[in-house]
């Protein structure tokens, strides 16, 4: 079951980062200024520190966002967030 459950939550990250891509494509999200992103619904707990760094560089790649401090992540996931200030 995990394994399967793994490889669903790789495809979701997959496609959200394509969707992603796809909008700021075509409605020029990149135009605005980010200035708040909310990761809800237990998303943060049930990604591992693969899918979220993934989900962020595809943000940062194509999304202008104004840096910010995690508040309510693990100290773990949000050091991979302050890594990714860095890039």
């Amino acid at each position: 079951m995990l394994g399967s459950r793994k490889s669903e939550i790789d495809v979701y990250v997959d496609v959200l980062c394509k969707e992603i891509e796809i909008a700021t494509q075509k409605i020029r999200l990149n135009e605005r200024s980010v200035i708040s992103i909310y990761f809800g619904g237990g998303t943060p707990t049930l990604l591992d520190e693969e899918n979220l760094a993934k989900i962020i560089d595809t943000i940062r790649k194509h999304l202008n966002v104004v840096e910010g401090e995690p508040v309510t992540l693990t100290q773990k996931k949000a050091n991979i967030l302050k890594d990714m200030s860095k890039c």
